[in-house]
């Protein structure tokens, strides 16, 4: 198109993201984007415009995962790396003998190869009467309905990217490792599809607080909720799952069902629910029992636990059933099954191998919990985090443990009479941590996608220790195209604009070991 002005297309997205932040880059194409132009051709309809160098600068709050984690480009389709998940396994003395050779210390690690995904959303139509009607000026920058659309999608991006760095979605198949291992190395074992729930639950009678009859024979399924999965319908009516339209799924109930008799001495009884012990590759965020008065079922949706035990006063007679398909992950069609698969930080750290710390509290979370998961990640790993992450609701748990109002007794404040005294802010919340081991002091922060049940104690800088040459970062994203924006023209058959925004990559973590997760976390009596 002769004359057409290709940079002035993507100067109309930059200003319009003029509109949100105020320092923004001057707008340049770099050669591979005029490479891209040139052999699409502006008139074939598909226009493509690199805006990864816009994307880096912008940080919304809701991102803050992404906002940190830096991102490097690669060619091909996946990437091959080492994750270091030890440093020194054999934890040699360092005492020489003259004449001998030192003792040799032996670095634990894993050839990796992590599969590029594809991930992407497309933008609100803009139709041509909205293109005229909303052309203007607005202060410093040019008001463009296409443009606005572009940045609104890209901002949207930002939270579908950062549900995915969070908790993935998809099997086991986008990161891989040897299957035989290195000198000195080991096989990461990664989660996805749970299958059947893992054995050990057990179910066991009371005397005092429920209305089931006395020699009542109570039959019970459990499933496990799976923290990257496809969505469900799994009800939080007892426990809670803030992981709003995130990733939650069940897997099938565990294979062998429980049975109890409650007890034959009269009055009524209730039953208590043990969930098994479990420690991964899965992040399991919690369990869901049902119970039934036949062996046969059916079943019936009783209530959902952390990892602490769950009493049920009765036996439900309707409401959900358990599953009848494994819901906990959704296994691709494609090349290596990697349809729809996307590893997040909970999968790293869960997985067997990793070295991270995860803490089990199983019941209601004391100080001591959090204290001693971060002195296990410091003895065990050197690990030091930089910033812990919570739910909106274990914020609150938190809060109250440090205030020491967990109990309930007043909070005593002194205020000099006088203006102080309308200067008085209502309510707490704790916004950093001391490292009981390090004396570090770390942010704390509310994750919105975060399950209630999950702390993590995320390492964001490379150790201070840490002297490798090889590992850029703890945690990166790689890939081979980074927020590519597509515009489609408009067709007689659909007269309006719509534009995409694609990447190419995914999370890679160097040293996994560097990171903690304290989970079974009660949620609040309140909840």
């Amino acid at each position: 198109m002769p004359g057409y002005n290709i940079a002035a297309d993507i100067r109309e997205v930059v200003s319009a993201l003029q509109g949100f932040f105020a320092s923004p880059q001057q707008a340049t194409l770099d050669k591979d984007v005029m490479a891209d132009l040139a052999k699409f051709g502006i008139s074939s309809g598909m226009q493509p415009y690199d805006l990864a160098e816009y994307a880096v600068f912008l940080q919304p709050t809701f991102s803050p995962l992404r906002n940190m984690i830096p991102r490097i480009r690669r060619r091909g389709r996946n990437f091959e790396a080492k994750s270091v998940t030890n440093v020194d396994v054999n934890n040699v003395s360092g005492i020489a003998t003259e004449g001998q050779l030192a003792p040799a210390i032996a670095t634990q690690f894993a050839d990796v190869t992590t599969y590029f995904m594809s991930y992407g959303i497309s933008s609100d139509p803009v139709t041509m009467e909205q293109l005229f009607a909303g052309e203007g000026n607005n202060g410093d920058f040019s008001i463009d309905s296409r443009a606005v659309a572009v940045a609104n999608l890209l901002k949207g991006l930002f939270i579908k990217e950062e549900r995915l760095f969070l908790g993935g979605v998809g099997s086991t198949q986008q990161v891989f490792t040897v299957n035989n291992g290195p000198v000195n190395g080991i096989n990461l074992t990664f989660g996805g599809a749970m299958g059947n729930a893992p054995a050990g639950g057990t179910l066991t009678t009371g005397t005092t607080g429920g209305t089931i009859p006395a020699s009542t024979t109570v039959y019970a399924l459990y499933t496990a909720v799976s923290a990257f999965a496809i969505p469900t319908g799994m009800p939080t009516n007892q426990g809670a799952i803030a992981y709003s339209k995130t990733t939650a799924g069940q897997s099938l109930p565990q294979t062998a069902q429980l049975s109890v008799e409650t007890g034959s001495g009269g009055g009524t009884n209730t039953v208590v629910f043990t969930p098994p012990a479990y420690t991964g590759p899965v992040p399991v965020i919690g369990w869901v029992l049902y119970l039934g008065a036949s062996a046969n079922g059916p079943f019936y949706f009783a209530g959902f636990t952390t990892g602490a035990p769950l009493t049920v006063t009765s036996v439900p007679t309707n409401g959900l059933q358990a599953p009848t398909i494994d819901q906990t992950a959704s296994v691709g069609s494609g090349p290596n099954g990697l349809n729809g698969s996307f590893n997040g930080i909970l999968s790293w750290i869960f997985a067997q191998g990793s070295n991270a710390t995860i803490q089990a509290v199983n019941g209601t979370l004391t100080l001591d919990d959090v204290n001693t998961a971060f002195s296990n990640a410091f003895t065990n790993q050197f690990a030091n985090p930089d910033h812990l992450y919570c739910s909106a609701l274990d914020i609150q748990t938190l809060t109250k443990l440090l205030t020491g109002n967990n109990g309930g007794q007043p909070y005593w404040f002194a205020a000099q009479q006088g203006n102080a005294q309308g200067e008085m802010t209502a309510n707490f919340r704790v916004s950093r941590y001391l490292n009981p081991v390090t004396s570090k002091i770390i942010p704390v922060d509310v994750h919105a996608y975060l399950p209630q049940g999950i702390m993590l104690g995320i390492t964001e800088q490379l150790p201070d220790w840490y002297v490798g040459n090889n590992v850029p970062d703890v945690w990166t994203w790689v890939g081979a195209m980074d927020y590519l924006e597509i515009d489609y023209q408009p067709i007689s058959s659909n007269p309006q604009w719509i534009s995409e925004i694609r990447n190419f990559g995914a999370l890679h973590c160097f040293l996994p070991s560097q990171n903690l997760a304290i989970t079974g976390i009660n949620a609040p009596a309140a909840a």
